[in-house]
């Protein structure tokens, strides 16, 4: 059995605030993971629907396996390299010297195209801010 070593954690708080504790075996897959849970509670509407049709979420009830699916989509969407913003470019190199292969880690989840079209939507919106 394979001992699982926590990186990190996201605690959304009843007046929608946010902490995010990052431990000491944390990385740059950590953080991104953990801002993932952050970034879902401000997704637009459209774009909820298509990651719970994905995940198979029921009536907006998010169980703890549709968050940690969405926040490992989020790191293999990084991982893959496709459609993300030329700024986080770099991102994919990080996240592939942690991930040397996708397949039997715990970024192993299938993107679907529109699935993955919404991350990108997701951080094209942002990329551009200051």
């Amino acid at each position: 059995m394979r001992k699982t070593i926590v990186k990190g954690m996201t605690e959304i708080h009843e007046d929608g605030r946010a902490t995010v504790s990052l431990f000491e075996s944390a990385d740059v897959s950590t953080l991104l993971h953990e801002s993932a849970h952050v970034m879902r509670r401000y997704l637009k509407a459209e774009d909820l629907y298509i990651f719970e049709q994905w995940m198979g979420v029921r009536d907006g009830i998010w169980l703890e396996r549709h968050e940690e699916c969405f926040a490992r989509g989020m790191e293999r969407f990084f991982w893959d390299g496709v459609l993300i913003p030329k700024e986080l470019e770099h991102m994919t190199e990080s996240l592939r010297a942690i991930y040397p292969t996708a397949q039997d880690s715990s970024i192993h989840v299938e993107l679907p195209d529109e699935v993955r079209s919404t991350y990108a939507r997701m951080y094209r919106c942002h990329a551009g801010r200051r």
